[in-house]
């Protein structure tokens, strides 16, 4: 095998979430009069951590905002495990079948680690993963702090890893780590966007994995 692991992004590349992030973003910035927001700029935050949605997203925003905010994006967002999204069609096989061939998996998210811990138990893949990493674990991606641990975690040099997402910001995140990046186009941004940057290939459905890799 080319690659010993391969790390996914999770919102937008395994978890169909992308309409219900930009929603409640939207409907807590009403909620807090902090302005109406347009989704499509709304979805070029979608990878960040949530302090870096706020700095570009609302870079007006005082200090009682931001303390207010993250409080209404949960409120909107919505707990409650019979009101969570689902993983993509055809993802939870992908990762049983890469499991079973002897790929490393991780994941490497901007969301925040409780939600993402709900997420995972919920979906029960607590165990598909080795190590993940999550938004308030330090710098927000494109830095490669989240790789670079990930890899030391993994003891996996970077030419043996595969990172996978749907943003530019996951690309640009592979290409600061120096490893591999495979971009998916039917996440929360547009293909063009992510043809311009540095990738090995551009997947149209997360089925398309298996074949692609060999």
């Amino acid at each position: 095998m080319k690659y010993d692991a391969i790390v996914f992004d999770w919102d937008g590349t395994l978890y169909d979430s992308g309409t219900r992030i930009v929603d409640s973003i939207k409907n807590a910035a009403q909620e807090l009069k902090l302005g109406t927001l347009q989704p499509e700029l709304i979805k070029r935050c979608i990878g960040l951590n949530a302090t870096a949605v706020m700095d570009r997203l609302f870079p007006q925003a005082t200090k009682k905002d931001r303390d207010l905010f993250l409080p209404a994006y949960r409120r909107h967002y919505g707990l409650g495990l019979h009101q969570l999204p689902v993983l993509f069609t055809g993802a939870e096989t992908v990762l049983k079948q890469l499991h079973s061939l002897g790929y490393i998996l991780a994941v490497a998210t901007g969301k925040n680690r409780d939600y993402f811990d709900k997420e995972l138990h919920h979906l029960d893949l607590q165990d598909m993963f080795m190590v993940t990493r999550c938004g308030d674990e330090g710098p927000s991606k494109p830095n490669p702090q989240m790789l670079f641990e990930i890899m030391e975690r993994l003891g996996v040099s970077s030419e043996k890893v595969l990172m996978i997402g749907d943003t530019v910001y996951d690309l640009q995140l592979a290409a600061n780590a120096g490893v591999d990046a495979l971009a998916v186009s039917y996440g929360v941004q547009d293909e063009e966007e992510l043809m311009k940057h540095e990738i090995v290939g551009c997947l149209s459905d997360i089925r398309e994995l298996p074949a692609w890799l060999k």
